[in-house]
């Protein structure tokens, strides 16, 4: 398919977590969903692209912790956290589109933590000042037309500024989404 420039709208369902040496034990990936608009233009031959993409991504993940149990009087060693972040995305991607309707792109992201919420032992509190409300990050998309105006796409953003407020933990976070796209 001839592509020129073009416009879409993506959502696409995931994975999600933190990488990094300083990852606590016991923290698992979660689910994540992410809703996106981008578009694309073509450089010059009609095959090399540039483009800027805006999102809405929120993300949910576990891990286990300590909490103190007022039944029973003494520290739940078994307890989890569930975490739930909202964060907007603003992407910068170049990308080359080869024969046979496929796409790669790649470039930097930037991510604005817009809340931050943990659930444990029945009571929910903000924990937004725990995490930085900045992140870099660079991604890369493998995107494949399949019916016109419809698309599918693979899409894997890693950070690589420390997660926690204090930049001083070696702990990034990761979204590796599938994404369903229609272009306009």
């Amino acid at each position: 398919m001839a592509v020129d420039q073009f416009f879409a709208v993506r959502l696409g369902f995931g994975i999600d977590g933190f990488s990094g040496k300083d990852t606590k034990e016991g923290m698992t990936g979660g689910f994540a969903w992410a809703g996106s608009a981008f578009g694309a233009q073509p450089i010059s031959d009609g095959k090399n692209y540039w483009g800027v993409e805006a999102g809405l991504v929120q993300q949910r993940m576990s891990s286990d912790t300590v909490v103190w149990n007022n039944s029973s009087g003494q520290f739940d060693q078994s307890a989890k956290m569930d975490l739930r972040f909202e964060k907007l995305d603003l992407a910068f991607f170049a990308g080359r589109h080869f024969d046979g309707d496929i796409f790669l792109m790649a470039g930097p992201q930037l991510t604005y933590l817009v809340g931050c919420t943990k659930n444990y032992a029945s009571t929910q509190v903000a924990c937004d000042e725990e995490y930085s409300p900045f992140q870099a990050d660079a991604q890369v998309r493998l995107m494949f037309f399949i019916i016109e105006p419809l698309a599918i796409d693979f899409k894997y953003v890693q950070g690589f500024l420390p997660a926690d407020a204090n930049g001083t933990l070696k702990s990034y976070a990761y979204t590796g989404t599938i994404g369903l796209l229609y272009l306009f």
